[in-house]
């Protein structure tokens, strides 16, 4: 498990491969993620509240919970995504 401590106010996250991460309980909130991925990451508890994933790859995410993502911003592609590992189906 990686070691999280709260980075706040804003920060950027330039070209981290986070892929297949353990991230529980990592304190994202506010952070603009570019170049970076969370693929298939373990985000359990992790808070991005206000964060920019635009430059993120979140592919395999399996969003339980929308809450700790509340106010963060992504892509329509990155929404479509998403919504499809709920399956759901976008058009």
């Amino acid at each position: 498990m990686l070691g999280c401590a709260a980075l706040t106010p804003t920060y950027a996250l330039n070209q981290l491969d986070f892929q297949f991460a353990d991230l529980r309980s990592c304190d994202f909130r506010d952070a603009v993620f570019d170049d970076c991925s969370l693929r298939e990451a373990n985000l359990a508890d992790a808070r991005f509240e206000g964060a920019d994933l635009r430059g993120a790859d979140l592919g395999g995410i399996r969003l339980q919970d929308a809450r700790p993502f509340r106010g963060a911003t992504i892509s329509r592609s990155q929404a479509s995504q998403l919504l499809a590992e709920l399956g759901l189906n976008v058009q």
